[in-house]
């Protein structure tokens, strides 16, 4: 399993810099490992009802910097009424709306509608962008960074595999889907090739692919590949390290750089899918994203590093 950052990797103030089991987890897991368990077909039913746990289920949940689904406030037993319910708060949400101010963690108060996902990103996409892996410091227990930079000698870890993977292995096995993703199957890639800013995101992040099992399990071992990425979006070049280095010497070896073709007709040739891809973008009617005139600031995690 990849070694992932903890909730808290970015900042000088409650440092977590790893995540980790907790005591109760190693403890429970420790017992498993030594054979003190029982293999019965069906476990005992449990004190929470299978309805509660069952909306959980798929969520990565740790860590929360500031979480893929939720965040910090989840650790908090303050906003819960008993496991997986959530304590409502019995003001009239209707009249009033949502308070971004209140903080639902330092009363019984309650939870108005959007509390539990109010830190953090607007829109969803900036973090989905951003946060998917960082160099960490392991030497250093009570510094993450100096001058905003991670303090060397750094590790290399990984945010929400599940949810926003980093790398992945192409799963297209047909001469034309390999020529639309411009490489062959079992070729290790960037999840995200392709979408170079938050505004790209936004508007096409129902472009990325899923990761399946080719497998299923039929096999004995997994084959986790990317599927169903819509390719006809994307381009590639090859990019000699020349362009770079400006040294003439440096052309033979090349780094294969993606981007979206701007040019939508060429997206409509390619195929139907293409096509449909297109009509979808202009029935959506999509307008240029407008973003600040000082920019967006610098990520205060992950890196910029895709290919």
């Amino acid at each position: 399993m990849p070694l992932n950052s903890g909730s808290n990797s970015v900042s000088e103030v409650n440092i977590m810099k790893f995540l980790a089991l907790d005591e109760t987890q190693y403890f429970l897991l420790s017992q498993w490992a030594k054979g003190k368990f029982e293999n019965t077909p069906e476990p005992a039913a449990g004190y929470i009802h299978p309805m509660d746990a069952a909306s959980v289920g798929n969520c990565v949940g740790l860590p929360m910097c500031p979480g893929i689904e939720v965040t910090w406030s989840m650790q908090n037993q303050l906003i819960y009424e008993a496991p997986y319910v959530i304590h409502q708060y019995d003001g009239d949400y209707f009249a009033t709306g949502l308070s971004p101010y209140e903080d639902e963690c330092a009363s019984f108060r309650g939870c108005e509608p959007g509390d539990l996902t109010k830190r953090m990103a607007c829109p969803w996409q900036a973090d989905f962008f951003q946060c998917t892996i960082q160099y960490i410091n392991f030497t250093n227990p009570t510094v993450n960074k100096e001058d905003g930079k991670p303090l060397p000698p750094t590790y290399y870890s990984y945010w929400w595999p599940p949810q926003s993977p980093w790398d992945v292995l192409i799963g297209e096995i047909t001469e034309k889907g390999q020529a639309d993703a411009f490489a062959p199957a079992g070729l290790q890639v960037n999840y995200q090739r392709g979408i170079n800013s938050f505004v790209q995101m936004v508007q096409h992040w129902s472009a990325l692919g899923f990761i399946r099992d080719q497998n299923a399990g039929d096999q004995g071992f997994p084959y986790l590949v990317e599927t169903e990425r819509v390719n006809e979006l994307f381009t590639c070049e090859e990019v000699p390290v020349s362009a770079i280095s400006g040294e003439e010497e440096d052309k033979e070896t090349t780094i294969p750089v993606y981007f979206i073709k701007q040019n939508k007709e060429d997206v409509k040739k390619m195929s139907a899918r293409g096509a449909a891809l297109v009509e979808h973008l202009e029935k959506l009617a999509f307008k240029p994203i407008s973003v600040a005139a000082e920019g967006l600031p610098l990520p205060r995690s992950g890196t910029r590093n895709r290919y």
